[in-house]
Parts: C-alpha cells; sequence; structure tokens
C-alpha cells in the first residue's frame, strides 16, 4: 500500500496538468473562435457596403446613359478602338 500513495500523487499531478492544458487549449479555442466571428462579421459588413456601392453606381450609370445616349455610345467605341490597338500591338 505504500507503493499506492505515490503513484496516487504522481496521478492526481498528471491530471491536474492534463486539466490545466485542457483549460489553456479550450481557451485558445474559444478566442480563436471569437476572433473568427469577429472578422466573419466586419466582413459581412463590408460586403453589404460594397454592394450597396456598386448597386448604387450601376443605377447612376444606367441613368447616365439614359440622359446621355450619344455620349455612352461614343464612349463605348471610343473604349473598343482603343482596346482592339492594344491587342493588335500585342501580335
Amino acid at each position: 500500500m505504500a507503493e499506492a500513495i505515490p503513484n496516487t500523487e504522481c496521478s492526481s499531478k498528471k491530471v491536474s496538468v492534463t486539466n490545466s492544458q485542457q483549460d489553456k487549449e479550450s481557451n485558445m479555442s474559444s478566442d480563436i473562435s471569437a476572433a473568427v466571428e469577429k472578422v466573419k462579421d466586419e466582413f459581412d459588413v463590408a460586403l453589404a457596403k460594397g454592394s450597396d456601392e456598386i448597386d448604387r453606381i450601376s443605377q447612376q450609370t444606367g441613368k447616365f446613359v439614359r440622359d446621355n445616349p450619344g455620349i455612352a455610345l461614343a464612349g463605348a467605341a471610343g473604349l473598343g478602338l482603343l482596346v482592339g490597338l492594344i491587342l493588335a500591338k500585342r501580335d
């Protein structure tokens, strides 16, 4: 029985260390989960703002084209010509 006591003490120390490690890992896991959740929330907000901005610009562009079809057509033709010249020089 004298040997059982030291083994029990050693075993309880191992359990104590293991519990401490589990607590640290649990805390780290919680911290990481919280950080990931925060980043996800911030990304969702940024995505919503970006989507709203794209919608606003799209509406403004559509209105400009409806109000100024000649300018829009000339701009599209000029852009097409410019892209064509750039691509022709690559050959």
